[in-house]
């Protein structure tokens, strides 16, 4: 339990300096980046298209009542090279979907950091604060229409510093949780 509890903010700490390195390169290189996430997504979604077509064609004469990869093939296809030509597009959803994961990740850490505040105070603040600027980050990129993708790098940036030190907080105070969780009298596997 104690492991597993000490992974949860290693998890944590690199998902952090993964969305740092991004925020980085967003704001270096903001509109190359989205450029080559589109070809990357783009072209991943022309291949899924490729690979269905083929399918189809493997499959062919064997329940092709039923066998509508060559449609879905096409339509990947011509939706990889939307995504491609449209990059506009991409970085909208692009904002939106880090917006949403950032929001969640936040509401995440303030459920726990009203939790941990039961055991600790002082750490318990320190998490209800870093998780609501984490929510707040999440904000600002989902709901900031016309921000400027050195802005979105920016708040990534923010929030990856905002959720390494909540990492770094949790790990090295694994061992108070851990014994609060056992004091409790909660039922812990110690194989776990």
């Amino acid at each position: 339990m104690k492991a597993k509890l000490k992974d949860i903010g290693q998890d944590t700490i690199i998902t952090s300096l993964a969305f740092a390195i991004l925020g980085i390169i967003l704001i270096i290189f903001p509109s190359l980046t989205i450029k080559v996430i589109s070809y990357i997504v783009g072209i991943f979604i022309m291949v899924i298209g490729i690979i269905r077509i083929a399918k189809y064609y493997k499959n062919k004469g064997q329940n092709d009542l039923f066998n509508n990869d060559i449609t879905i093939g096409i339509l990947a296809i011509i939706g990889g090279i939307s995504v491609i030509v449209c990059a506009e597009v991409v970085t909208q959803i692009f904002r939106i979907i880090i917006g949403l994961f950032i929001i969640y990740s936040g509401t995440i850490k303030l459920v726990f950091g009203l939790k941990l505040n039961e055991i600790s105070k002082k750490l318990g603040r320190l998490s209800i604060v870093t998780a609501v600027i984490i929510i707040i980050c999440g904000l600002i990129i989902l709901f900031y229409y016309d921000s400027l993708l050195v802005a979105i790098g920016a708040t990534l940036l923010i929030y990856a510093i905002m959720n390494l030190i909540e990492g770094v907080i949790y790990v090295r105070n694994v061992d108070t949780v851990y014994k609060k969780i056992k004091d409790d009298s909660i039922i812990i596997d110690e194989k776990e």
